[in-house]
């Protein structure tokens, strides 16, 4: 099959060409926390566990970091041309 998708659901996160995926654990049932993910800021920013491979240095990090900078860049954009 040409489109059945392969990952590692423990390594945390799943790259594809257009997008990457990332596999986030979260409490919903109001008990302790048995995750480390955490969202902050209203939502807009997240910490995961991302498996033993992906470190600060690692080059998904790096593409990770660019993407959201361009993202929050359009977004501020976005918002100063409504004003």
């Amino acid at each position: 099959d040409p489109y059945a998708v392969s990952f590692n659901k423990y390594s945390g996160v799943t790259e594809f060409r257009s997008c990457t995926f990332l596999w986030v654990n979260v409490d919903v049932d109001g008990g302790p926390e048995r995750y480390a993910n955490a969202f902050t800021e209203g939502g807009r920013s997240m910490t995961w566990y991302a498996g033993s491979r992906v470190r600060g240095d690692s080059p998904l990090v790096s593409r990770l970091v660019a993407r959201g900078t361009e993202a929050g860049e359009h977004e501020r954009t976005a918002s100063d041309a409504g004003k």
